[in-house]
Parts: C-alpha cells; sequence; structure tokens
C-alpha cells in the first residue's frame, strides 16, 4: 500500500493518469468520425509517450541520487563507528599506572588518516545540502589531525608536557607521603584533561554523523 501511495505522489505518474484519462473524455464527449479513431490512439500515445520518457528519467536521476547518497552515509557511518570503538576502548589501567591495550589494538594513525582521505574524496558537488557538506569537511578534518593528535597526546600521557612537569616540580618541597599525594592528583586531573579532548572530537564526530543521517532520512 506505502509503495503505491509513493508511486501516486510522483508528479510524472500523476501527470500521465491526467494525460490519460483527459485523452479519453475528449474523445468520448467530442463528436468525431469512426475513422479517426487510429489518429487519437496515435495523438494520445505521442503524448502519453513524451510523459513517460521524463518520468522514466526522473525515476531514473532518483536512483542514481539514492544510490550516491547511500554510498556517502555507507564512508561516514564506518568512520563515525570507528570513533565509537576508540571511544569505547579508553579506559585507564590505574594499577600499571597507563592505559589498557585496548586502545592500541583499535586505534592506529594510518586507519584515521585513511577514513580522512575517504571523506575527502566524496564528491562534495553530488552530496546536496551546504549542511551535509560542512558535517562531512568537518569529519574529514577531525579524522586527519584533531582526533589522532588528541589521542596520540593520551597515550603518550602528561610526562613531558612542560606544564605538567613545571607544577609537578613545585611540589618537591612538601614532605613525601604529602608529595606523592599531590603528584597522583595531579596526574589523574591531567590524564582526565586528556580523555576529555579525545572524547570532544568524538563528540563532534557524532554530531556530524546525526547531520549526515538526518539529510540521508529526509531525502528518502
Amino acid at each position: 500500500m506505502t509503495k503505491f501511495i509513493d508511486c501516486f505522489s510522483n508528479r510524472y505518474m500523476r501527470l500521465f493518469l491526467s494525460a490519460a484519462l483527459s485523452l479519453v473524455l475528449v474523445y468520448w464527449y467530442l463528436p468525431c468520425p469512426k475513422g479517426d479513431v487510429p489518429a487519437w490512439i496515435q495523438a494520445g500515445g505521442s503524448v502519453l509517450a513524451i510523459i513517460a520518457s521524463f518520468w522514466i528519467a526522473d525515476a531514473n536521476r532518483k536512483s542514481e541520487q539514492q544510490e550516491r547518497s547511500q554510498r556517502v552515509f555507507a564512508v561516514a557511518k564506518a568512520a563515525h563507528e570507528y570513533a565509537k570503538k576508540i571511544r569505547g576502548s579508553i579506559a585507564f589501567d590505574q594499577q600499571n599506572d597507563r592505559f589498557n591495550s585496548a586502545i592500541h589494538d583499535i586505534y592506529h594513525r594510518d586507519v584515521t588518516r585513511s577514513f580522512a582521505r575517504a571523506l575527502a574524496d566524496i564528491p562534495f558537488h553530488e552530496v546536496g545540502t551546504s549542511d551535509v557538506v560542512q558535517a562531512l569537511l568537518s569529519m574529514q578534518v577531525q579524522f586527519d589531525e584533531f582526533l589522532p593528535n588528541s589521542i596520540d597526546a593520551l597515550i603518550k600521557g602528561p610526562t613531558g608536557n612542560p606544564e605538567f612537569e613545571g607544577t609537578r616540580n613545585d611540589l618537591d618541597d612538601l614532605p613525601p607521603i604529602e608529595r606523592s599525594i599531590q603528584r597522583k592528583l595531579l596526574r589523574d586531573r591531567y590524564i582526565g584533561v586528556l580523555v576529555k579532548n579525545v572524547y570532544t572530537h568524538i563528540d563532534v564526530i557524532d554530531a556530524n554523523f546525526e547531520e549526515v543521517q538526518r539529510a540521508i532520512d529526509k531525502a528518502h
């Protein structure tokens, strides 16, 4: 039933049926010699054939547009799923004072760059709205630079960061036990900042993908 309604909502379908009905009514109510029937059939068939050709061309155009949209969506979805896996893999091992191996099993800078290239290769002039183009460009930038930079910084940890080291050195004059506690709190705070940076970039990717998905759903 839904397919029938969708088909009837096509403007060329309505035009085709209207033209066919009009031809029947004209032939039915206007007097004409019986010998003119073939001419009526030929003229009416020509009109209906022209409408049908436009109908077919429109259907082909929509089919090609849908295929392009699905290819774009497939690339964006794959990139989004990868970002979600990275989010799920981030867990700090408090006992060993390092991140667990899950992130190393999933993340590699070459992979994020591959997704960035795949997003950059999308023919943006065929995508549709400017909002979708901006969303895809934003995703491409996130995967090309911002996300891998934040993950690399997270894996490396705060050690070697000038600000962290300077603040850490300021604790040297504290008693040993207090110094150890404060250094632990300082490190945890910096690690929290690094984790938040990664999550921030993944949040942007989430929002970009939702924009693409809304546009695809609206188009179909």
